[in-house]
């Protein structure tokens, strides 16, 4: 990312608003294949809890599904603020 901004920098133009921002796209995936890792991290912590796996699948797609939405509106919030 670096030697792009360089790069830009170098040409004369300006980089781009969306180049400093993570697009929504990004967003959605970060957000998928970091709720695959905890869903099955979560599972194995449920079903070593409870030893059933009818109680197991059901906390567990309860919570990811919930965490999954809760995970991606705060990065599309943080994509809001800008520090100094």
């Amino acid at each position: 990312m670096r030697q792009r901004n360089l790069k830009c920098y170098r040409s004369g133009r300006l980089q781009s608003l969306v180049d400093m921002i993570e697009s929504k796209k990004r967003s959605i995936l970060k957000t998928l294949s970091y709720r695959a890792i905890l869903t099955i991290v979560l599972a194995a912590i449920t079903y070593a809890f409870t030893g059933n796996l009818v109680q197991t699948s059901g906390i567990t797609i309860m919570f990811s599904v919930l965490a999954t939405i809760v995970y991606y509106l705060h990065e599309r919030i943080w994509t809001k603020i800008i520090l100094t």
